[in-house]
């Protein structure tokens, strides 16, 4: 009896974020973001400006000191957009669509 009555409980908050996700649409949303993402490309293409002959020249010293700062301008950019000023849908969705973006040592070991 009460897995059940904390079933329902579970459910009836689950279907509330949605109810009260209607207020921002996705286009909207995509509006107000659209600035952090432009200024995080623009970001990356300061920085990683000239990598790519680094790496083919075998000098990888440097062109993982870009790629770190690379990572770092990237966290600060996603670490924006889940604080964003957004309903709850979308912060879950984001932190779906930027998951392959994490860095998991694990990964490479």
């Amino acid at each position: 009896m009460r897995q059940g009555a904390f079933f329902l409980v579970v459910l009836f908050i689950l279907a509330a974020v949605p109810a009260q996700a209607v207020e921002v649409t996705r286009d909207s949303y995509r509006e107000s973001v659209e600035p952090i993402c432009k200024a995080n490309t623009t970001a990356n293409e300061k920085i990683l400006g000239g990598v790519k002959a680094e790496v083919k020249a075998n000098r990888l010293g440097p062109a993982s000191v870009q790629f770190a700062k690379a990572a770092k301008a990237l966290k600060v950019a996603t670490a924006q957009l889940l604080t964003h000023t957004a309903n709850q849908a979308n912060n879950q969705a984001l932190t779906f669509e930027f998951h392959y973006c994490r860095l998991e040592p694990s990964r490479f070991t």
